[in-house]
């Protein structure tokens, strides 16, 4: 095979191309002709049209065969792959368009295969022993390996080639095979067509011959789109026939063929006899099966597959692969940035940092390509990716998620029946939850895994619910999911997606890429031949930076033969450019030829349009108008297909291309036809629903429901509001059936706006299954609303009472304070409805008891004895019945729960029985199940006080009173509701948690069952562990659940009351008590005004309501838990802060009396708090005994005894030292034992006390829990101080200190310090010694706050320092703020700064401590708020705090301890350090003010230090822009200097290389073109020489994307050369080549590798117009141009001022002298250069002046116009100039008339000038060619007269003898020369 031709130069293009010479025919198919062709020296393969098929007819391009021909070479050559033809041309040859290709030594295939012997073909093997028409296997595979490879390269670029045959593929003489003859591709974007679809086909297809190759769906007996599995048919059935010497099928006729493929088998590969491989007879069968999608699925896998089975079969033959780079494998342009952020999200999601993504940018843009190549990577490293299409997904809501699950592998996700999969009931499918905690678990179990949706406006809104959650729960996981948005504009946050927390998401903007880009994207795309920079510009300047607008541009100039190969180069037909639409419109390039259909068939379109981007092809055919039958239906889709509008699927579907096609396709049609396209659509869909509905389908279509709904919501007022109603309720319901609440939710709530506002009734379940969903979403007050109506509008007196019984039920969901009242009126109201209340007084209810006990017994007898009714289930008489005796089960179980909950045990009993009878007679198991339920949670909490989490069942579709709207599951024993089980689970980890357990049983079930926990239930659990975690001592495991569940809190919610009172208690014992007490203030500011006290409850039951709905006014009673709630929370913030004064004192009181009163005392609420009470109890006794009051001990005592006392009766009986704890969990009780203790400890029982602290100790033993640990450890400490082993207490001490400071207990570790004495040791065995030493971890924190406070002295901010000296001051000590304070000059201290904990800035108006005063005062620190003084005033004991008790110091909190130092410079004082605590007095001791007084002297040296340096660096400043301004001036004086533009450039590149220290310089055109010189050279200098040399610079460089992109920056761009990590690069190729030739002579041909240099710089120039004009280029040291950048960026500007300037008076001037029609020299001008000529004719060179006028010319402009007359004289001039030399001066006279001043050239020596042959030489040459005029061929000539100048003649006087001269001449005939004598 011949090498290549290379590509010619532009030059040699220009050139005349030498004729053909056409040798002799190669081949030929149906339609067409191939023959051997010679060209100057090479030999070329001519394709051309065969005569007779409609290309014989000229090289008209109208031709059917001739755009054919244009469109193959524009296909095969937009492919470079050696195993492919390449394509030089398409040209004319003998009048016949033709297609230039490489001629290729070798044969083809089919001739192969019919010439014997075969054996030796490529392998020169044995021939014998091979039968003919068989090929060798080696032979086999290696061919068919160079076939796939060149298969797969035109699949990537979505091209199908249609025509694999032997003839087609062609052997070289190498052995190589190559793929040729395009001319039946098809051209896609990664689908196919079908048969009858538009594609175009040639002649060969009514062959037989080509269908014995062709696949089953390209032949058009299997319904199934023609993509690269087709091709991939065809390579099993070329394979088959080198193996067997036959074809899968036979016939003589292509309707046998048909037939015989529509009955294809799978291949028997036993008839391939023995030689063949296993494996190659396994691979032959795959590529051989009838249905595509039972073949592999790349073409480059085949090829790989048969690679490894040649390397296996011979593995003495070489098999050498062709090297290939796709173009789809480069890097993403512009793209780096975005990459490089999301593959470092996925990093941190891998290593176990989840999160979320957000890619946002335009269609088209190239976000979902970005996301493409993540998906990619995670899956070639091991990962999952689960990717979400929701345009191409049914229209029920998760079915998109659900698909992308089955396909990712994941277990729980089955495919519905929309994806091809059997219809699935219910509760066959995982719910929205359980796809949830799949996606968590896959993560945590499997690996890393990736989540992606695509197109995230069109997902439902229950899988955004999923995804949400997801996202929100992966940030300890190795998950993460990322959402391709589009840009949203037009709303108030342009950058959120409904529902996601965006704030903490990674959002990534997609920005259209810039030209540079978009012409590497071309270039890119069209690899085949060279994209000059014209016909890149023409293409980019459509797409307006948007690379899928570009693609697309370029898809559709390809596939209509508007991009050709033009020897080397690709050339645009602009007419076919004009006809596409420019972007972003650029999807009308599809549509037009929509425009050019038939109207029927636009109709249909539109109407497939309207079913949205996927199309069921038998709802378009019902659909249509009665003027569109089948046939049209199916004729508009082809037409679709065939514009590439619509892509065909299996099971009779089509689908758009893409979302953006099926709205621009909508988009020209009117609103009220679009209405009526979907009330046709909605009327289908609604009858199909009804028919199944009468069929009595047990499974509805929930595809056609929720496509009905859609389509009447799109209708809008085309369709009935009733019609509307019943397919959004429908809709409605089954989503709630699926446990889809948001899709739910949204359906209903339409259906019941449209009825309310057309005044139509609605079926009250409906309602209540709203209400239903709403509820579980958490929307209760809207689900108490609804109902609410509802029971307004309700008449009967049954169906009020089934309200009030789910309104009772939606109250005790809510889980709310005032839940339990509200829920016993609603209950209360629904059984006076019923003429059923219950008893008032306590004498009723034994009477209540007894009757309903044996009402139990007496059903349960009767059903056992009879279990059928006379009467039908489904029978009027028995559902009104039923209904009848559910509405009394339910409305006694929720006054029974709401008796539980108030405490009312005994009513509860009573009442569950009768709810248990009431449930049997209504033959409701579920209602039976719940009635057992609370009677023996009513008899726990009776016999042991505590309460028990009972299940809500919220009604839904199946369980509703009445009818239910969907069939429920046939009763049963075990339940089966998920919802309900996980509550039971959860009751039981409750339970176990309460009998010595520990957190992980609530926790286990939180995260194995927390998906169907609805959120009152999961804070419920989350209270339990968290309090558990945090009673441990784990703040961060605490934090962490909490933060967890506020996670799961709505958006537009309130947080609960719960969860606010739990995150105080994390915020208190982390030592922040003012956050705490803010958390308190809001709760107790925003809780219901109690009502009964807890302690208050009786037996007495409900009052009487007759109505019970209302919620308006009514707070209802306070439940007893919530109470506590509240109470406990109180006392546990005064505990955490040492507040002991009179508040606590107040509420200990309250927390007795309320313990004294409860019936719930056995709940942890109440011990917790009674613990919390006697600790306090405990401090204040210290705090009593220190100061020596006995008095006040003895009171403290008495006090301390009834709080012991009063836990010991909610804990056990009898003596203390008895088993304890009963009702507690494991740390519960530890704490119990410690505190008690410590009680006895105090109380005077050392021996009792003593044995509790050993058990304690071994308790803690046994549990993760530091806390009990710490206190064991200072209640040992303690014991051991009273019996003299100070030593073992003080090493006690340091241990809970260090075990405090561990685990970040900021409050115990300041309590601590507040308990010892200031006299006391404070280390290990240090008695007696003075001198103080930090504790190990607290020596670390100092040093490194040294280290950070001295490196932020650095940085030169002194704020700055001061900053990080207060954050390190209150970690180190503490502190809650820190303050520092400077003394102004008039000794004032002002504060300028102050940090709190939290590292916050206070407020600038913060007051001075008095503290602070004092210690500037006296220059000596001070301490302030000892705890033997501390008093506070008693304030109310409804909040923490109130706003007297609160001080100043910069805070709200109350300022306890206080410590100040001073700051010293060199003795003087310049102001004060202070650090603040409110967590309790006498937080601060000695060893904090040695601290304090390192860190303020560390910062007063760093901000004298700082202070200094600014200084010097406003010193170093000012010098500087002196500097710069002296340069920028000096640079301003050279180049302003001259006006004239090479001057000015030499100037420039000299002075720039003077000032910026470099040691080469260049100055580079960029976007300079204008006259005179629209191509100026660059110019390169040296600072070794003066020199400035002059270097040829075309604009090639465009094509090289580095250096484009600096020479095109808009601003300085500097590189160490190194091309290191740093980012800066090396110069590239071409500017570093340029720069060498400073130093080397002149060459026309830059290097191609030159040395790096160390530093460079690059400075862009830019004119008035803003684009860059010029741009210098420097290089130098390490401290040359690259370090003076700010001197370049200040230089460029008068720079590019003076090259302006200069460049305009260039232009001007040329103006002035160059004639603007003709080009030539003005008369002026002439004049002047003539005089210079006369006057400086050297002796013995003569001078002449040639007279030259146009003749006739007159006549031209009255015949043809005066644009013809330009004309003329423009082409005269034009020719005269190609006639003269450089030397010589040309202008023009006047009018037709132009004047010559030659001169005999100096090496022709002396001698006389030959005027006349000169002047012979201008006529011939003007008259040689006629000149074009409008379509005539005009021929023009001239007159000349010629005068030789005479020795001391002047040039007016020579002038005036030719003018004589060209007289005689025009009077002589015109067209002749005359010379003067």
């Amino acid at each position: 095979m011949p090498a290549p031709a290379p590509a010619p130069t532009p030059d040699a293009l220009q050139a005349p191309h030498p004729p053909w010479t056409v040798l002799r025919e190669l081949g030929r198919g149906a339609g067409s002709v191939v023959h051997l062709a010679v060209r100057g020296e090479r030999e070329y393969a001519l394709k051309r049209q065969r005569p007779g098929t409609g290309g014989d007819g000229g090289a008209g391009e109208g031709t059917d065969a001739d755009r054919t021909l244009r469109r193959e070479a524009a296909l095969l050559a937009s492919v470079h792959h050696p195993g492919l033809t390449r394509v030089h041309a398409v040209t004319e040859v003998e009048g016949r368009l033709a297609l230039v290709m490489d001629a290729h030594d070798g044969t083809s295939l089919a001739d192969l295969l019919h010439s014997p012997p075969l054996a030796a073909a490529g392998t020169g093997g044995d021939p014998g022993g091979l039968p003919s028409g068989l090929l060798p296997v080696p032979t086999t595979l290696r061919l068919l390996v160079d076939v796939c490879d060149a298969l797969h390269a035109l699949h990537v670029t979505g091209l199908v080639h249609r025509d694999v045959k032997p003839a087609n593929v062609l052997l070289t003489r190498t052995g190589r095979g190559v793929l040729v003859d395009l001319g039946v591709a098809h051209l896609s974007t990664g689908g196919g067509s079908v048969p009858g679809g538009g594609a175009t086909v040639d002649a060969s297809d009514a062959e037989a011959g080509a269908l014995l190759y062709r696949s089953p769906e390209q032949a058009g007996v299997v319904r199934s789109p023609v993509d690269h599995r087709s091709d991939l048919y065809s390579v099993g059935a070329v394979l088959l026939e080198c193996l067997t010497g036959r074809t899968p099928v036979e016939g003589s006729d292509p309707a046998q063929v048909r037939r015989r493929l529509a009955r294809l088998e799978p291949l028997d590969t036993d008839v391939l006899g023995p030689d063949v491989p296993r494996a190659l007879a396994v691979l032959l069968r795959r590529l051989l099966a009838r249905d595509p999608q039972d073949r592999p699925g790349d073409a480059g896998a085949v090829a790989d597959e048969l690679a490894r089975i040649a390397a296996a079969t011979a593995p003495d033959v070489v098999l050498g692969r062709r090297s290939w780079t796709s173009p789809a494998d480069g890097p993403l342009l512009e793209r780096g940035r975005q990459t490089a952020l999301l593959e470092s999200a996925w990093d941190a999601a891998r290593a176990g940092s989840g999160g979320l993504v957000l890619v946002r940018g335009a269609a088209g843009s190239g976000r979902s390509v970005l996301v493409d190549r993540l998906r990619r990577k995670v899956s070639a490293h091991g990962g999952s990716a689960v990717v979400l299409d929701t345009t191409t997904s049914p229209s029920s809501p998760l079915s998109a998620l659900r698909r992308a699950m089955a396909v990712a592998g994941l277990s729980s996700a089955g495919l519905s029946s929309a994806d091809g999969g059997p219809q699935a009931g219910a509760e066959d499918e995982p719910r929205p939850q359980a796809l949830a905690e799949e996606l968590l678990h896959h993560a945590a179990r499997t690996g890393p895994l990736l989540v992606v949706l695509d197109d995230t406006e069109h997902a439902d809104v229950s899988t955004l619910g999923v995804l949400r959650w997801v996202a929100g729960e992966c940030s300890d996981l190795p998950l993460l999911v990322v959402l391709v948005d589009r840009v949203r504009s037009g709303e108030d946050d342009p950058g959120a997606v409904p529902g996601f927390d965006t704030d903490r998401a990674l959002v990534l903007e997609v920005p259209p890429l810039s030209d540079a880009a978009a012409r590497a994207v071309v270039r890119r795309r069209l690899p085949g031949a060279v994209v000059t920079d014209s016909v890149a510009t023409a293409l980019v300047s459509r797409a307006a930076g948007n690379p899928g607008a570009l693609l697309a541009l370029l898809t559709t100039l390809l596939d209509e033969g508007g991009l050709l190969p033009d020897w080397g180069h690709w050339r645009l037909e602009h007419a076919a450019l004009e006809a596409v639409p420019v972007a972003p419109r650029l999807l009308n390039a599809l549509l037009h030829r929509v425009d050019e259909l038939p109207a029927a068939h636009r109709d249909v379109l539109r109407l497939a349009a309207a079913c949205g981007r996927s199309v069921p092809d038998d709802l378009v055919r019902r659909a249509a108008s009665p003027q569109l039958d089948a046939d049209a239906v199916h004729a508009g889709l082809a037409a679709g297909v065939a514009a590439r509008l619509l892509r065909p699927l299996p099971h009779g579907r089509h689908e758009f291309w893409h979302q953006q096609v099926v709205d621009a396709v909508l988009e020209g049609v009117r609103e009220d036809e679009r209405r009526g396209l979907h009330a046709r659509l909605a009327g289908v869909l609604r009858e199909d629903t009804r028919a199944g509905a009468r069929a009595g389908a047990a499974v509805p279509d929930r595809d056609a429901l929720f496509a009905c709904a859609h389509q009447h919501l799109r209708a809008g007022e085309a369709v009935a509001p009733g019609d509307v109603v019943a397919a959004c309720a429908a809709a409605g319901v089954e989503a709630a059936r699926r446990a889809t609440p948001e899709t739910a939710v949204a359906l209903l709530t339409r259906a019941v706006r449209t009825a309310t506002d057309a005044g139509l009734d609605l079926d009250p379940r409906w309602r209540r299954v709203l209400a239903s969903c709403l509820a579980r979403q958490g929307r209760h007050a809207e689900a108490r609303a609804h109902l609410q109506e509802l029971h307004d509008a309700t008449a009967g007196a049954v169906d009020r009472a089934v309200v009030l019984g789910e309104l009772a039920t939606v109250h005790r969901h809510e889980r709310a304070a005032t839940g339990p009242g509200r829920a016993a009126r609603a209950a209360a109201g629904g059984l006076a409805a019923l003429g059923a209340p219950r008893p008032s007084r306590p004498g009723g209810w034994l009477v209540f008891a007894v009757t309903s006990l044996a009402v139990l017994l007496a059903t349960a007898a009767r059903r056992a004895a009879r279990h059928d009714s006379r009467h039908r289930l489904d029978s009027a008489r028995e559902v009104e019945r039923a209904t009848l005796q559910g509405a009394h089960a339910v409305l006694l179980r929720e006054a029974a729960a709401a008796d539980l909950q108030h405490g009312r045990a005994g009513t509860a009993v009573a009442t569950a029985v009768a709810s248990w009878a009431r449930a049997l007679r209504a033959r409701r198991a579920d209602l039976a199940r719940d009635a057992r339920w609370t009677l023996r949670a009513a008899l726990l909490q009776a016999g042991t006080g505590r309460s028990t989490l009972l299940p809500v069942r919220l009604p839904g579709t199946h369980n509703l009173l009445g009818r239910p709207l969907t069939p429920a599951a046939p009763p049963g024993r075990v339940e089966t509701d998920p919802v309900v089980l996980a509550s039971l689970r959860l009751a039981h980890g409750l339970r176990r948690l309460r009998r010595h357990g520990t957190w992980r049983a609530v926790a286990d079930v939180l995260e194995e069952d927390g998906q169907w926990l609805d959120l009152p239930a999961h804070v419920a659990g989350t209270l339990a562990v968290a309090a558990e975690r945090l009673a441990a001592g784990h703040l961060g495991a605490a934090s962490a659940w909490h933060e967890r569940t506020v996670r799961r809190v709505r958006e537009d919610a309130d947080v609960p009351v719960e969860l606010e009172l739990l995150r105080a208690a994390v915020l208190g014992a982390k030592g922040r008590p003012g956050e705490a007490g803010d958390v308190l203030d809001a709760v107790g500011r925003s809780a219901p005004a109690a009502g009964p006290r807890a302690g208050d409850a009786d037996e007495t039951g409900d009052a009487d309501d007759a109505d019970g709905a209302g919620d308006a006014g009514d707070a209802g009673e306070v439940a007893p838990l919530h109470s506590w709630y509240l109470l406990l929370a109180r006392t546990d913030w005064l505990v955490q802060q040492v507040d002991l004064t009179d508040r606590f004192d107040a509420v200990a009181r309250e927390v007795l009396r309320a313990a004294r009163r409860t019936p719930l005392r056995g709940i942890g609420e109440v011990r917790w708090a009674l613990l919390l009470v006697v600790r306090g109890r405990l401090a204040q006794l210290r705090a009593a005994t220190d100061a020596g009051d006995g008095t006040r001990v003895r009171e403290r005592e008495r006090e301390l005894r009834v709080a012991l006392r009063a836990l010991t009766r909610t804990t056990g009986r009898g003596g203390l030292l008895r088993r304890t704890g009963r009702g507690t969990s494991a740390v519960q009780a530890a704490h119990l034992d410690v505190v008690r203790a410590e009680a006895l400890h105090r109380l005077g029982a050392p021996v009792r006390a003593r044995r509790l602290l050993r058990r304690a100790e071994v308790r803690a033993a046994r549990l993760d829990a530091p806390l009990v640990d710490h206190r064991t450890l200072l209640l040992r400490a303690e014991v051991l101080e009273e019996t003299g082993a100070h030593p073992d207490a003080e090493r006690l001490r340091w241990m809970a200190t260090a075990l405090a400071e561990k685990h970040g207990w900021v409050a115990l570790v300041q309590r601590d310090r507040a308990d010892r004495s200031p006299t006391q040791p404070s280390g290990p065995g240090a008695a007696g010694r003075g001198a103080w030493t930090p504790a190990p971890g607290r020596r670390r924190r100092l040093l490194s706050a040294m280290r950070d406070v001295g490196h932020a002295a650095q940085v030169l901010d002194p704020q700055d320092v001061v900053r990080l000296a207060l954050d390190q001051a209150c970690e180190v000590l503490g502190a809650d703020r820190a303050v520092l304070a400077v003394l102004d000059p008039d000794d004032e201290l002002v504060v300028v700064a102050g940090r709190t904990r939290a590292g916050t800035d206070l407020p600038p108006q913060v007051a001075v401590d008095p503290a602070s005063a004092r210690a500037a005062r006296t220059g000596r620190p001070v301490v302030r708020g000892a705890l033997e003084n501390a008093t506070a005033p008693a304030g109310p004991t409804t909040g923490p705090t109130t706003g007297a008790a609160r001080g100043a110091h910069g805070g709200d909190e109350v300022a306890r301890s206080v410590v100040a130092v001073p700051l010293l410079v060199r003795g003087r004082r310049t102001g004060v350090l202070s650090a603040v605590s409110t967590v309790a007095q006498g937080a601060f001791g000695r060893g904090d003010v040695e601290l304090l007084q390192l860190i303020a002297g560390q910062v007063a040296a760093s901000l004298e230090t700082a202070r200094a340096a600014r200084l010097e660096i406003e010193v170093h400043g000012a010098q500087r822009e002196r500097d710069l301004a002296e340069a920028v001036r000096r640079v301003t004086e050279e180049v302003s200097g001259s006006l004239d533009l090479p001057t000015v450039r030499h100037r420039l590149v000299r002075a720039a290389l003077a000032e910026l220290g470099g040691r080469r310089a260049a100055l580079v055109p960029v976007g300079v073109r204008s006259a005179p010189d629209p191509d100026p050279p660059a110019l390169v200098t040296t600072a070794a020489g003066p020199a400035v040399r002059e270097v040829p610079w075309n604009r090639d460089w465009q094509g090289e994307a580095d250096c484009a992109r600096l020479l095109e920056s808009g601003h300085a761009v500097t590189g160490d050369g190194t091309g290191g990590e740093s980012g800066t690069g090396t110069l590239p190729t071409r500017l570093a080549g340029l720069l060498d030739l400073a130093e080397e002579p002149v060459s026309e041909q830059v290097p191609e590798q030159v040395p790096e240099p160390v530093s460079w710089l690059v400075v862009p120039l830019r004119d008035r117009t803003g684009l860059v004009a010029e741009a210098l280029v420097l290089t130098g040291g390490p401290d040359g141009p690259a370090a003076r950048s700010h001197v370049a960026e200040a230089l460029a500007a008068p720079a590019a001022i003076a090259l302006e300037n200069a460049r305009l008076f260039a232009q001007v001037e040329h103006l002035a002298r160059t004639d603007s029609l003709t080009g030539v020299a003005t008369r002026g001008h002439l004049l002047r250069l003539g005089e210079q000529r006369v006057r400086h004719a050297a002796p013995g060179r003569p001078v002449a002046v040639v007279m030259v006028d146009v003749d006739h010319f007159k006549s031209v402009n009255d015949t043809y116009g005066h644009a013809a007359g330009d004309e003329v004289l423009t082409t005269v001039a034009r020719r005269l100039q190609h006639e003269t030399r450089d030397s010589d001066v040309l202008g023009r006279y006047g009018g037709e008339e132009f004047a010559l001043v030659v001169s005999a050239p100096a090496q022709e020596g002396r001698g006389e000038l030959d005027a006349r042959e000169v002047a012979e030489r201008l006529r011939l040459g003007v008259r040689r060619t006629p000149v074009e005029v409008h379509g005539e061929r005009l021929q023009v000539t001239v007159s000349v007269g010629v005068a030789v100048l005479r020795e001391g003649e002047q040039l007016s006087e020579v002038l005036a003898r030719a003018d004589t001269a060209l007289y005689r001449a025009k009077a002589s005939g015109r067209d002749v020369v005359v010379v003067a004598p």
